[in-house]
C-alpha cells in the first residue's frame, strides 16, 4: 500500500513539474517578438516606477475626496490664569473663575457648501492621474519600439551570418575544385591562395557580425529583465503582415491613439480645471461645527468638570485679496493657450510620422521584388562562371567576383526586408498601436 502511494505521489509530482510555466518555457526555448514586448512592458523598472507614481496619484485623488467627509477630533487643553477674577462678599473672597482651567471633548467640523471648490479639487487631481496613465502608455510604446528595433536587429544579423555561411560553403567547394585543377596542372597556387584569402575575409566579417549581435542581445536581455549570462534564442521572420496604407484612416487612428497627443490634451484639460478651481477662490464657504466635552469653571462649583456642548455655523466671504484671483486666472489662460499650441504641434508631428512611414513602407516593398530578381541573375551568373572555370574557359577571379555578387545580392535582399519590417513597425508606432501586437 505504501509503495503504491509513493508511486502515485511521484507521478503527480512529475505532472505538476512538467505542466508548470517554468517547464513549459525553458531558458533556451525560442523567444518571439510578442513575448519580448510582454516581458519588457511587465518587468522593466521604468514601468514599475510609473506604476508606483500611478498609485501615488490615485491616493492623491482619494485625499481630495476626504474633504467631503466631516473632520472629527478629540481635543484637550489646560490653562493656568492669574490673577483670577474675584470679589469680597460677606468677609469671603468669591472666585469667578478657576486658576486651573481644564477643557476636553470631541469636536466635529464639516463644510456644508463651498460652491464646488472640493469638487474642482477632485477633478484637478483626477486629471493629474490621467496624465500619469498616459505617460505610462507613452513609456510602454517607447520600450516596445526599442524591443522591436533590437529584436529585428538581431534577426538581421543572424540572417546575414547565415548568408556568410552559405558563401563559405560555396568557397570551400570551389577550393576543392582549385586543388583538383592544381593537381592536374590546369591551375596555379594563386587560385587557391586567392580563394583562401577570401575565406579568411568572410570569417572576419562573421566575427564582426557576431560581435554586434552579442551586443544587441545584451541590450535585449536588459529590456526583458533577463540575467546577462543566460542564453537567449529569438524566433521571427521578416514577413510583412497585411496592413492598410490608407493615409487618411491611419492619421485618424493616430489622432485617437497616440499617447503624446493624449498627454498634450491632458495638459490642456488640467489647465482648464485649474482655471475653474481658481475662479472659485472668491466664493463663500459655509461651515458647521458641533462638539461635546467637559470643562470646569461653571457655578456653583467652578472647580468641578461638567459636561457641555456647542453647535454653530459660520460663513467665510472673501472680499479682497489684492487681485490675486484675477492674476491666477490670467496665468491659467496663458497655460491654456500654450497647451493649445502644443496640441497643434504634436498633431503636425504625428502627421509627418504617419506619411513618412507610409512612404518608406511602400518604397521598401517595391524594392523587395527587384532584389529578388538581382539574386536570380547573380545566381545564374555564378553557375556559369563555375562551369566555365571547371572547363578552363574562365578564371578563378571571375568565380570569386560572381560569388561575391551573389552574396551581396542576398545581403541587400535581407537588408530591404529588414527595412520593410522596420518601416511597418514605424507605421504602427506612428499610429500608436504597438502594444496591441502583444495583446497589451
Amino acid at each position: 500500500m505504501n509503495r503504491n502511494l509513493k508511486y502515485i505521489t511521484t507521478i503527480l509530482l512529475i505532472i505538476i513539474i512538467y505542466s508548470s510555466p517554468f517547464a513549459q518555457k525553458q531558458e533556451n526555448s525560442p523567444l518571439t517578438l510578442n513575448e519580448a514586448i510582454k516581458l519588457t512592458v511587465n518587468n522593466h523598472p521604468l514601468i514599475k516606477q510609473k506604476e508606483a507614481e500611478l498609485q501615488a496619484a490615485q491616493f492623491k485623488v482619494e485625499q481630495q475626496k476626504s474633504y467631503y467627509l466631516p473632520n472629527v477630533s478629540a481635543e484637550a487643553s489646560y490653562n493656568r490664569i492669574a490673577p483670577i477674577p474675584a470679589f469680597a462678599f460677606g468677609g469671603k473672597i468669591m472666585e469667578l473663575a478657576p486658576a486651573n482651567n481644564y477643557n476636553m471633548g470631541v469636536f466635529v467640523r464639516h463644510t456644508l457648501y463651498d460652491f464646488g471648490k472640493r469638487e474642482s479639487q477632485v477633478d484637478y487631481a483626477s486629471s493629474f492621474l490621467n496624465s500619469v496613465k498616459d505617460n505610462e502608455n507613452l513609456i510602454k510604446d517607447d520600450l516596445s519600439s526599442q524591443v522591436i528595433k533590437v529584436f529585428y536587429g538581431m534577426l538581421f544579423l543572424e540572417k546575414s551570418m547565415a548568408v556568410k555561411d552559405t558563401q563559405l560553403v560555396t568557397l570551400k567547394e570551389h577550393l576543392r575544385t582549385n586543388d583538383l585543377k592544381i593537381k592536374n596542372g590546369t591551375a596555379t597556387d594563386y587560385d587557391a591562395l586567392s580563394t583562401k584569402t577570401r575565406i579568411i575575409e568572410i570569417n572576419n566579417e562573421k566575427i564582426e557580425l557576431q560581435n554586434e549581435k552579442d551586443k544587441q542581445e545584451l541590450f535585449l536581455k536588459e529590456l526583458i529583465g533577463l540575467n546577462r549570462e543566460k542564453e537567449i534564442n529569438i524566433m521571427g521572420s521578416f514577413e510583412l503582415p497585411a496592413y492598410s496604407l490608407n493615409s487618411d484612416s491611419i492619421l485618424n487612428a493616430a489622432y485617437n491613439q497616440r499617447a503624446e497627443l493624449k498627454l498634450s490634451e491632458d495638459a490642456r484639460s488640467t489647465a482648464n480645471l485649474q482655471k475653474g478651481m481658481v475662479s472659485l477662490t472668491d466664493k463663500p464657504v459655509l461651515n458647521a461645527a458641533v462638539g461635546y466635552g467637559f470643562k470646569n469653571g461653571y457655578e456653583p462649583n467652578i472647580q468641578v468638570l461638567r459636561g457641555n456642548w456647542y453647535a454653530g455655523v459660520s460663513i467665510n466671504v472673501p472680499i479682497f485679496n489684492g487681485n490675486l484671483t484675477d492674476n491666477k486666472i490670467n496665468e491659467t489662460n496663458a497655460s491654456i493657450d500654450a497647451a493649445d499650441q502644443k496640441i497643434k504641434q504634436v498633431k503636425e508631428s504625428i502627421s509627418t510620422d504617419v506619411f513618412q512611414s507610409v512612404v518608406d513602407l511602400k518604397s521598401n516593398i517595391s524594392r523587395m521584388n527587384s532584389t529578388q530578381e538581382q539574386i536570380d541573375y547573380a545566381g545564374r551568373s555564378l553557375e556559369r562562371a563555375v562551369i566555365q572555370y571547371k572547363i578552363g574557359a574562365g578564371t578563378n577571379l571571375e568565380v570569386l567576383d560572381s560569388e561575391t555578387a551573389l552574396t551581396q545580392a542576398r545581403l541587400v535582399n535581407i537588408q530591404v526586408k529588414y527595412k520593410s519590417i522596420m518601416s511597418y513597425y514605424s507605421l504602427r508606432r506612428a499610429v500608436g498601436d504597438l502594444r496591441t501586437l502583444a495583446g497589451l
